[in-house]
C-alpha cells in the first residue's frame, strides 16, 4: 500500500511465517526472494521516488529481508522451547517487523548521509560539525 511517498509493506510478516512454518533456512530463502523482487521492482515499476532512492541499493533491498527470515526463525525457536507457540509466533512477528524497519531505515541513513554531505556545500569530513 502506498500513502504519498511512503510504501507500507507486509513482506516481513510473510518471511516470518515461512521461517516459523518451514524453518530458518526457508525463512532466509524467502527473505532473499522478497528482497530480490523489491530490488527488481525498484528498477522496473517503482511506486514512489523514495522507493527508487532506497531500493536501488541491493544492501537496502535484500539484506534486511534475508536477516528478517533468519532472526524471526531464531526468535521463534528460542521462545517456543520455553513458552507456547502463540507467544513464540507473536515474538517472531515483532522481531521481523522491528528488524526490517531498523535495517531499512538504518542502512538508508548510512548510505545517504555520505551522499548528502558530498553533494551539498558541506564536505564529507564536516558532515556533522561546523561549516
Amino acid at each position: 500500500m502506498t500513502i504519498g511517498v511512503v510504501s507500507i509493506t507486509l513482506i516481513q510478516l510473510t518471511v516470518a511465517i515461512s521461517a516459523i512454518l518451514l524453518g530458518n533456512r526457508a525463512g532466509l530463502m524467502t527473505g532473499f526472494v522478497w528482497g530480490l523482487l523489491s530490488f527488481i521492482r525498484s528498477w522496473t515499476s517503482p511506486s514512489s521516488p523514495l522507493e527508487v532512492l532506497m531500493f536501488h541499493n541491493p544492501f537496502i533491498a535484500i539484506l534486511p529481508r534475508v536477516l528478517v527470515g533468519l532472526l524471526a526463525g531464531i526468535a521463534y525457536n528460542m521462545v517456543s522451547k520455553r513458552k507456547n507457540d502463540i507467544l513464540a509466533a507473536s515474538v517472531s512477528g515483532l522481531v521481523a517487523s522491528v528488524t526490517n524497519t531498523v535495517l531499512v531505515l538504518g542502512l538508508s541513513a548510512f548510505f545517504f548521509i555520505g551522499l548528502h554531505t558530498t553533494m551539498g556545500t558541506v564536505s564529507g569530513t564536516n558532515g556533522f560539525g561546523s561549516y
